[in-house]
C-alpha cells in the first residue's frame, strides 16, 4: 500500500503524534488518497511517520470512531466503504444540524470572523474561475466547517464535524468531476451578508437552500451514472 507524500499541515505543529496521524490520516480519507476498502498495516504506517505503533493505534481508534476505518479480528485494518446511497444518510442530519443551529441562535460572528468567511470565499472563487477542482471542494469543505465552528454548541461541532468528513469524501470519491460549485460562491456571499446583518433566521434559509440544492446536484449525478451502468 503506497502512502502519500509526507506532507503536514502547518497547523498541526506542536500536536501529539497520534493527533498529527489521526488528521493526517484522516485527510488521506476524505481526498481519496486512502481508497475504500483499502487495507491499512499499523507497522508500515509506524515506518512512515517514524514512530512507534502504539500512536497508530491511538489514531487509528479515534478514525475507527469517526466510521473512515474498520477493525476486525482476522482481517485486519481498512478504510470504511462508502456508497452513492450514503447520500441521504450524510446530508439529511447535515441540514437538519445547521437548521438547528441557526433558528435557535447558536452561533455568533465578530467581524474577524467574517473577514475569514470573505478571505475563504474569495480563495473559493479564485479556485473556480481556475478549474482547480480539488482545491474548489477543499476550500468549500474550509468555509463550511469554519462556519459552523463558531457554533455554541460544542456537541453540535463534533457531529457537524463528522458528518462534514463524510459529505467531503463523498464528494472527492465521486462527483471531483462531475460537480459544479460555481453558483456556491454567490450563495455563500449571501449568506455572509445575512450574518453582517445579524439576521439569522435569512441566514437558516440561506444555508438550508445552499445544502438542498447540494443534495439535488447529487442526486442527479447519480442518476446519470445509474443510467450509464
Amino acid at each position: 500500500m503506497p502512502l502519500p507524500n509526507k506532507t503536514l499541515e502547518k497547523n498541526y505543529k506542536g500536536k501529539t503524534s497520534s493527533s498529527v496521524i489521526f488528521y493526517t490520516v484522516k485527510r488521506w480519507i476524505v481526498t481519496g488518497q486512502l481508497k475504500p476498502n483499502e487495507k491499512l498495516d499499523d507497522m508500515e504506517f509506524a515506518n512512515y511517520f517514524s514512530v512507534s505503533r502504539t500512536p497508530i493505534r491511538d489514531a487509528f481508534k479515534l478514525l475507527e470512531s469517526k466510521n473512515l476505518i474498520i477493525s476486525s479480528q482476522g482481517r485486519g485494518t481498512a478504510v470504511t466503504d462508502l456508497q452513492l446511497n450514503n447520500v441521504k444518510d450524510i446530508y439529511i442530519p447535515l441540514i437538519g444540524l445547521q437548521n438547528l443551529v441557526f433558528t435557535n441562535e447558536l452561533i455568533e460572528f465578530e467581524n474577524e470572523e467574517l473577514n475569514k468567511l470573505k478571505f475563504i470565499n474569495d480563495e473559493f472563487e479564485k479556485s473556480i474561475h481556475k478549474k482547480d477542482t480539488s482545491n474548489i471542494l477543499a476550500l468549500d469543505y474550509k468555509f463550511h466547517k469554519f462556519l459552523i465552528k463558531q457554533c455554541k454548541n460544542s456537541y453540535i461541532i463534533e457531529f457537524c464535524d463528522t458528518l462534514f468528513d463524510h459529505a467531503y469524501r463523498l464528494e472527492y470519491l465521486f462527483f471531483s468531476n462531475t460537480l459544479d460549485l460555481s453558483e456556491s460562491h454567490s450563495e455563500h456571499n449571501e449568506i455572509i451578508k445575512a450574518l453582517e446583518r445579524k439576521d439569522m433566521y435569512s441566514a437558516s434559509i440561506l444555508v438550508k437552500k445552499h445544502w438542498e440544492r447540494t443534495v439535488h446536484v447529487l442526486n442527479t449525478v447519480i442518476a446519470k451514472q445509474n443510467r450509464l451502468l
